[in-house]
C-alpha cells in the first residue's frame, strides 16, 4: 500500500506555521508498526506542490491530509487535485477543523466533496489505521461509507452522514514508534522548521473555545522518559547549528506533571552541551505552581511561562468553563514567577461571553499593574467543533460573527487562488461592535508599550508610584489625536480592524480574485495579521517618534522631573533604537554622555531613584552585530525575507537588552 501524508503550509509570502509536521509523523509511524500495514510505503509533505507532484507520479492508494484552521483550504485544493489526477486514490482528511453538529457535518462534507472519509477525532493514529485495515479487507468504498469504522465520518451514497463509534484512546503513547528516531522527520530538521514534539497528550480542562475541551480528550497519556530524552538528543544533534530556532512542544499543560521536571532537566543538559535550545514555544500548566517554578528554573529561566487568564472577568470565566492558575487572582502567580526571575506571558481574548467594555478595560488595567512579562491579545475565534461555536452558545450570548483571511495563508495552486479564513466573534449581547473596535485599539497600545523596547516607561511609573495603565491611556489618547507618524499607525490599526472583516467566505473569495487586491496581498499591504504588521512599524521604524511621545506624556505628568526624563530619553534612543543595526548602516560603537547613571537605574529596575544617581557618566555602547545577524538569519529561514513578517518575532529570539554591550566610566 502506498500512502501520501500532508500537513501543508502556504509559503507564498513566508510560512505562517513553521512547526515540524510531527502529527503526520506519528500517524505514519503507527501505521508502519502494525502487522497489516507494515509494508506500507509512506511519504510526508508540508509543501503542496511537492505533494501534488508525488500524487500524480505515484498514484497512491491513500492520501491523508491534515485539517487545521490555517490549512484546510490548501488541503482541499490538493485533495481535489488528487481526484483529478489519481482518480482511484482514497482521500482522507483529519484534524480539529471539523464540526460536531450532524447538520453542520453534512454541510461541511458536501463542501469538501473531495474527501472520502474524515477522521473526526483529535487522536488520529488508531482511526486511520482502522480505516486502512477495512479498506484492505473490503474494496467496496461505497459500502464502507455506509458503515465507517470507529473515529471516521463519511458522506454515504444515500447522501446522509455516517459516523463510526468513538475510538479507543491510546493509553501507552510509546505504542507509536518515534518518527524522529526513525529518521522520518529528518528533512524537516534543516533549519526551516521549528522542531516540534509531544510529551503529553490530552487536557483535563474543558475551556469552551478550545478543540481539546471535550470529555473524550480530558484524560492524559504520556510518552516515556527514555523516548523523550532520545528524541531531544536526536534533534539537538541536528539543529544546534541554528541556535536561535526555538524548541516547540505540543503539550497543553507543560510543567504541570512530575515527568515534566525530567524533561526540563534533559533540556538543560542539551543546552549546556549544544547551546540549544535558547527559547521555547509551549503552553504551560494551569495548576501546580511550585512544580512550574522548578521546571522553569531547570530550563535556565529561558522559558516564558504561559499563564493566560483569557479574561479577568469572573462571569466570563464561568461562562467559558475556564480554570486559571491563581484562580481569580492570577496577579499573585505573575509575582511569584517574577521573584524567581522567570518571564511570563498572558493571553486575553475579546469579545467573550459576559465581557463588557468596562470589564475588559479593567482587566487590562489589572494585567498592566501585575508582574506579567508580555501580554498577548486575540480576537475570539469560533473554531469548528468547539462548545463556544455551537448554535446554543451563539444564541445564549447574542454572538455576532464575521470572517477574515488568515495572515500569509494564501497562494496560487494548480491555476486557482487558495486562501485560509476563520470565523470570529465581533459583538455579543454585552459588547457592541464599536466597543469591540475600541477595545482592540486600547489593547494594541497595551501590547506595543508592553514590549521590551518600551519597558523604561513602566520603570518610570514604578519609581514615581503612578499607574502605568494611566500613562498608557494618556499615550493612547494623545497618539490618536496627533497627525504624526505614530498617530497614523494607530488610525490605520482601527481602520484595518474594521476592514479585515467579511460577511462570508464567498465575499473573501471575490476579494481575492481581484488582481489588484491579490498583488497587494503579495506585497504585504493586505491580508496580514494587523498586530504583527503594525507593531514593527512602532518598535522599529517609528521608534524615535514613539520614544519622544512617551517621554512627552511623562513630562506632562511630572513636570518637576523633566531634567532626568530628558536624559532617560537620550539613553533610550541609543540603547533601544536598532533600525540602523538591522539596515546594516550602524557603526559598531556609539558614545553617550549623560548626567544620570541610567544603566545602574535600569539594572536595578528603578529600585534606585534617578535623582540618587545624578552625576556625569560616559557610556561606550557596542552592538552585538554578529549575534543580531544570526538571530535575523534564523527568523528569515522561518518566516521569509520581508522584515514585517519576522521583525516582531526577532525580539523573542534576541531580547533587546542582549543586543548591546555597554561600558561606562563615572566622571
Amino acid at each position: 500500500m502506498r500512502i501520501v501524508l500532508g500537513d501543508l503550509r502556504h509559503n507564498t509570502v513566508g510560512r505562517h506555521s513553521t512547526y515540524m509536521p510531527i502529527a503526520i509523523g506519528y500517524i505514519g509511524s503507527y501505521v508502519q508498526s502494525q502487522p497489516e500495514t507494515r509494508d506500507a510505503v509512506i511519504t510526508f509533505h508540508a509543501d503542496a506542490d511537492e505533494m501534488a507532484a508525488v500524487i500524480k507520479r505515484d498514484q497512491p492508494d491513500v492520501v491523508g491530509l491534515s485539517n487545521y484552521v490555517w490549512n484546510a483550504e490548501l488541503s482541499a485544493a490538493v485533495g481535489r487535485y488528487c481526484k483529478e489526477h489519481s482518480k482511484n486514490t482514497i482521500v482522507v482528511g483529519g484534524g480539529p477543523e471539523f464540526p460536531k453538529d450532524v447538520h453542520e457535518i453534512l454541510d461541511y462534507l458536501n463542501y469538501r466533496s473531495e474527501l472520502d472519509f474524515f477522521i473526526h477525532n483529535y487522536e488520529g493514529e488508531i482511526p486511520f489505521f482502522g480505516l486502512l485495515k477495512v479498506i484492505q479487507q473490503n474494496p467496496d468504498l461505497e459500502q464502507i461509507k455506509l458503515a465507517p469504522p470507529p473515529g471516521v465520518a463519511s458522506l454515504g451514497p444515500d447522501g446522509a452522514v455516517h459516523q463510526g463509534l468513538d475510538p479507543q484512546r491510546l493509553k501507552n503513547l510509546d505504542a507509536i514508534p518515534s518518527p524522529v528516531l526513525s529518521g522520518m522527520m529528518d528533512k524537516f530538521l534543516d533549519g526551516s522548521f521549528m522542531p516540534f514534539l509531544e510529551t503529553t497528550r490530552g487536557c483535563p480542562y474543558a475551556c469552551t473555545y478550545c478543540v481539546q475541551g471535550s470529555d473524550w480528550y480530558n484524560k492524559t497519556a504520556t510518552f516515556s522518559k527514555e523516548r523523550i530524552d532520545a528524541e531531544l538528543e536526536y534533534i539537538a544533534e541536528r539543529i544546534y547549528q541554528f541556535a536561535d530556532i526555538p524548541l516547540a512542544l505540543a503539550d497543553s499543560n507543560f510543567g504541570m506533571y512530575p515527568k515534566d521536571e525530567d524533561t526540563a532537566e534533559r533540556i538543560s543538559q542539551l543546552y549546556s552541551r549544544y547551546g540549544w535550545p535558547k527559547a521555547f514555544i509551549v503552553d504551560t500548566g494551569k495548576s501546580q505552581l511550585q512544580r512550574l517554578l522548578r521546571v522553569a528554573k531547570k530550563m535556565g529561566n529561558r522559558i516564558s511561562m504561559s499563564i493566560s487568564p483569557q479574561s479577568m472577568n469572573l462571569e466570563t470565566l464561568q461562562a467559558i468553563s475556564r480554570t486559571n492558575l491563581g484562580g481569580s487572582e492570577p496577579e499573585s502567580v505573575y509575582s511569584e514567577f517574577k521573584k524567581a526571575g522567570i518571564s511570563t506571558h498572558a493571553a486575553i481574548i475579546v469579545p467573550l461571553p459576559n465581557e463588557t467594555k468596562t470589564s475588559y478595560i479593567e482587566g487590562l488595567r489589572r494585567l498592566g499593574a501585575s508582574d506579567v512579562g508580555q501580554p498577548l491579545a486575540y480576537t475570539t475565534m469560533l473554531l469548528k467543533g468547539t462548545a463556544l461555536a455551537s448554535k446554543e452558545t451563539r444564541t445564549k450570548y447574542g454572538m455576532k460573527s464575521k470572517y477574515r483571511m488568515l495572515p500569509s495563508q494564501f497562494g496560487e495552486y494548480f491555476g486557482k487562488r487558495v486562501f485560509e479564513f476563520d470565523e470570529v466573534c465581533i459583538a455579543t449581547n454585552s459588547m457592541t461592535f464599536e466597543e469591540y473596535v475600541e477595545c482592540r485599539s486600547v489593547v494594541f497600545a497595551f501590547l506595543v508599550l508592553s514590549n521590551k523596547q518600551f519597558d523604561m516607561f513602566k520603570l518610570h511609573c514604578e519609581e514615581y508610584q503612578v499607574s502605568w495603565f494611566d500613562f498608557l491611556l494618556k499615550f493612547w489618547n494623545q497618539a490618536r489625536i496627533e497627525q504624526s507618524a505614530v498617530g497614523k499607525v494607530f488610525s490605520e490599526y482601527e481602520t484595518l480592524t474594521r476592514n479585515e472583516l467579511f460577511e462570508s467566505p464567498h465575499a473573501i473569495r471575490a476579494y481575492v480574485e481581484s488582481d489588484v487586491n491579490y498583488q497587494q496581498m503579495l506585497e504585504g499591504e493586505l491580508g496580514e495579521n494587523i498586530v504583527r504588521k503594525l507593531t514593527p512599524e512602532l518598535i522599529f521604524t517609528h521608534f524615535r517618534a514613539m520614544c519622544m511621545l512617551g517621554y512627552s506624556v511623562l513630562e506632562g505628568m511630572f513636570p518637576d522631573r523633566n531634567d532626568e526624563l530628558r536624559e532617560a530619553s537620550k539613553w533610550s534612543l541609543v540603547l533601544r533604537d536598532i533600525v540602523e543595526v538591522l539596515d546594516g548602516s550602524s557603526i559598531d560603537t556609539r558614545q553617550l554622555t549623560l548626567h544620570y547613571d541610567l544603566d545602574d537605574w535600569y539594572a536595578n529596575r528603578a529600585r534606585k531613584s534617578l535623582r540618587s544617581l545624578r552625576g556625569e557618566v560616559n557610556y561606550s555602547v557596542t552592538a552585538d552585530l554578529v549575534g543580531i545577524q544570526k538571530a535575523v538569519d534564523s527568523m528569515k529561514r522561518l518566516y521569509g525575507e520581508r522584515r514585517q513578517r519576522w521583525a516582531s518575532r526577532l525580539l523573542e529570539a534576541k531580547p533587546v537588552e542582549e543586543m548591546w554591550f555597554t561600558r561606562q566610566s563615572l566622571m
